[in-house]
């Protein structure tokens, strides 16, 4: 989906957005398994997300986060939106418990 996204600043912000949107999820999904499911701002996925929770742990999650830390980063240093993200893709895939 990412390469449909355009070089420039039109597709960064489209990416920025879409890895705001992950950051909040992981975050939700932190809160789920802390206990406080009250806290989580995206309630319309709170199922999907409670199903996450349950089935990933923290090591899983603090990865997660570590890697979009890695694509944000990269961003800053004008790597390839598309590849960067591919990338983290892959290795979410691959630390699945």
């Amino acid at each position: 989906m990412t390469e449909t996204y355009r070089a420039g600043a039109d597709g960064q912000v489209k990416t920025t957005a879409l890895l705001r949107s992950m950051a909040s999820l992981l975050e939700d999904i932190l809160l789920l398994q802390a206990g406080a499911g009250e806290r989580i701002r995206n309630i319309d996925k709170q199922a999907d997300l409670q199903r996450m929770a349950d089935t990933f742990d923290f090591a899983w999650v603090e990865n997660a986060v570590r890697g979009l830390d890695t694509v944000q980063s990269g961003m800053r240093r004008n790597l390839l939106r598309s590849l960067s993200l591919d990338a983290y893709a892959g290795e979410l895939e691959g630390v699945r418990r």
